[in-house]
């Protein structure tokens, strides 16, 4: 089988993906390879973990691409529960 040019995968990537640039600080970018070496993963993969991790229901899993989840809804806000006192007995 022959090798895909890079001009057929740039398209199949700009079709199917979205892309986005963050600032990390110097050195840090490193920090990052070497972890996601060690799970044999891309750093971008390893990022996409790190955040299905912290908010599984954020972004669509890889096994179900098809789903897409809608944003989280916020969350209520905060209520203080009444505290329910027990019933007194006549004993």
């Amino acid at each position: 089988m022959g090798k895909t040019s890079a001009a057929v995968r740039n398209r199949w990537n700009q079709a199917h993906y979205d892309k986005i640039c963050i600032l990390i600080k110097k050195g840090d970018k490193e920090v990052l390879q070497k972890a996601a070496e060690a799970e044999h993963v891309s750093v971008s993969r390893f990022i996409v973990n790190a955040i299905n991790a912290s908010y599984p229901d954020l972004l669509a899993t890889l096994d179900d691409t098809s789903k897409r989840l809608k944003p989280p809804e916020p969350a209520p806000e905060d209520q203080e529960l009444e505290a329910e006192e027990p019933e007194e007995t006549d004993t």
